[in-house]
């Protein structure tokens, strides 16, 4: 219990968060760039984030679901980096909360 605890307590270390905002920087950065030059890639809007990973969640994977021959592990290994992004978006998110209180 104790080692569960210290995986999910706050690093003080801001040092450490720097490969996840990395991350979603590079992710988000290029897949927006991608969007602009070819318009097969999405919507040619900016709108919040959060939005559009869900979105993309909803429309795409889980119908994926549905799909005879896929199911479940199909939908699961084509949403990992739409899964990824939203959990690391939400970190972001309440770490930037946080240091506005503090």
């Amino acid at each position: 219990m104790n080692s569960l605890r210290s995986v999910l307590r706050p690093s003080a270390n801001i040092r450490s968060i720097i490969f996840v905002r990395l991350a979603v920087g590079i992710i988000f950065l290029t897949q927006g760039i991608l969007k602009y030059i070819d318009p097969h890639m999405g919507v040619m809007r900016f709108i919040p984030l959060l939005i559009v990973i869900l979105t993309a969640i909803a429309t795409t994977k889980i119908t994926e679901f549905f799909h005879a021959n896929q199911g479940f592990w199909f939908m699961v290994s084509d949403a990992r980096t739409d899964f990824a992004m939203t959990l690391s978006l939400l970190f972001s998110d309440q770490r930037r909360r946080r240091l506005m209180v503090s």
